[in-house]
């Protein structure tokens, strides 16, 4: 893994400090057709107290996909971290596969959240989890592992100045 701090993103009108230091990406709860199942909203519930404890100290921004599982999954977080969420339909499920306009449009999402916010959870589908923290550290100067067969429930943290990955796994995993 090369080792670049990111301190600065570049913009048309010059340079501008970045405070992000996490960037989480989690992979909605267990769902059925209704919505949440019980167990996916405990998982999530579970999900939320940790990454409470974790982002403690943080300025967090909550994005989520439009579809139901996912906002759903937001609203649990929100709740537990006191946070409102915004939809975005670039995180939405591409089925099984991002294609360039959706990682352009998360990535423009994210930098320009990263100079309020500390850091950043992106609630959205199984892809995404999978993917985007690589295609992130990409562009960051970072090479970051995809992960296979993520798990509903689970959460990957990213270090934005280390570009190192923990994987909160739901309880059951």
């Amino acid at each position: 893994m090369t080792k670049r701090p990111i301190y600065f993103i570049f913009r048309e009108k010059g340079v501008h400090h970045v405070r992000l230091q996490k960037l989480v990406v989690v992979r909605h709860g267990c769902y059925d057709d209704t919505g949440l199942t019980e167990q996916g909203r405990r998982h999530i519930a579970q999900l939320a107290e940790t990454l409470a404890q974790r982002l403690n100290d943080h300025a967090v921004a909550l994005l989520s996909s439009p579809l139901k599982r996912a906002m759903e999954t937001s609203e649990i977080i929100a709740a537990r971290l006191g946070l409102n969420f915004d939809e975005h339909p670039c995180l939405l499920s591409g089925g099984y596969r991002l294609n360039n306009g959706q990682v352009e449009a998360t990535l423009r999402l994210i930098a320009e959240r990263s100079e309020t916010y500390t850091a950043i959870i992106l609630s959205t589908h199984l892809e995404f989890v999978e993917k985007f923290p690589s295609l992130w550290g990409a562009t960051h100067g970072f090479l970051i592992a995809q992960e296979e067969n993520v798990l509903k429930g689970t959460a990957r943290v990213v270090d934005v100045q280390t570009g190192q990955v923990e994987i909160l796994h739901p309880p059951w995993a």
